[in-house]
Order: structure tokens, then C-alpha cells, then sequence
């Protein structure tokens, strides 16, 4: 009785965890095309169970994005260049990745089994195995560059050039 508990219990935690909405196949015909110099991160986990309920935070140059988010899609639009993608739970798993040669680039993440909670572990994957896989997963985010990345803010002329603050 118990054990059936339990297991109920863990089957209807791990399907709360799951993306739910219309696929990245519905979607696709209003995801806007890619300006000019920019490049595309899609990044995705597919619906494996295991550590259903863990949504490592990912992160590119230390710039907070979605989760790793269950059955889901996000992508990131970002000026071409070299970048570090991370996604952390119990430790951090980091992947760089050169858009400049390449428009749309494909990182798959998944959970892995820890000392105490999971191991996040991110991946780039090839063009044509990362665009068929995405297709039946939910969409949950788009970002851009703006979203992303903080602008820093201008510093009036004195805090610049002005002498050393006296202690």
C-alpha cells in the first residue's frame, strides 16, 4: 500500500515537471528568422524520467536563461562568437560553442544520477539530430541578446576620472 503510494507520488511529481503546451513544431512558423550577424542556441532536454523534477538553471557567459526544463525547447539569439553554455545542479557542466561558423547551434542537456541530487550535463549536438529532436518538444522561451545580457550602466564623468575616495 505504501509502495503504491509512493510510487503514485512520484509518478505525478515527475509529470508536473514536464513542459506542457503546443510543440516547437506548432510554433515554428511564427519564430521570427535570425537578423543579420546574429546566430541561434537552441537548447532542449528530452522527456526521460529520470530526475524529472530537477530544472537545472542554464546559464550562457554567466547570463541567467531558461531551465532545463523536461520534455522542453528554449532558444537564445546572440551576435556570432564564442561562448560557454552552463547548466548547474550539483555541479556545473559547461560547453563552449563557436557560432561563427554555423547559424543555429543545438546543446542537449540532461540530468545524470549524483551523490545526493543529479549531475546536469550539457552537450552540443549535430545540426540534423539536434533539429529532429526538438521538433515534438514544447517551446518555452526565446531570448535575446537583450534579455540576456546586462548593459552596463554609465558612470557619471567624475566617478570615472575623479581621484581615489579617502578612507
Amino acid at each position: 500500500m505504501v509502495r503504491k503510494f509512493i510510487a503514485t507520488l512520484l509518478f505525478t511529481s515527475a509529470l508536473t515537471a514536464c513542459a506542457e503546451g503546443p510543440s516547437f513544431q506548432e510554433k515554428s512558423a511564427s519564430i521570427a528568422p535570425l537578423e543579420k550577424g546574429m546566430s541561434r542556441i537552441f537548447v532542449y532536454r528530452l522527456p526521460h524520467f529520470y530526475q524529472a523534477a530537477l530544472q537545472p538553471p542554464v546559464k550562457i557567459e554567466n547570463a541567467r536563461t531558461g531551465n532545463c526544463q523536461l520534455n522542453s525547447v528554449f532558444y537564445i539569439d546572440v551576435p556570432r562568437g564564442k561562448y560557454v553554455l552552463s547548466a548547474t545542479t550539483e555541479n556545473t557542466s559547461e560547453v563552449a560553442i563557436d557560432t561563427t561558423k554555423d547559424n543555429i547551434t543545438y546543446i542537449r542537456c540532461s540530468v545524470l544520477p549524483g551523490i545526493v541530487i543529479g549531475r546536469a550535463r550539457v552537450f552540443e549536438v549535430a545540426p540534423d539530430i539536434g533539429a529532429a529532436e526538438i521538433q515534438k518538444l514544447v517551446l518555452t522561451g526565446a531570448f535575446k541578446p537583450e534579455d540576456v545580457f546586462a548593459t552596463p550602466q554609465e558612470l557619471p564623468e567624475e566617478e570615472i576620472s575623479g581621484p581615489p575616495p579617502h578612507i
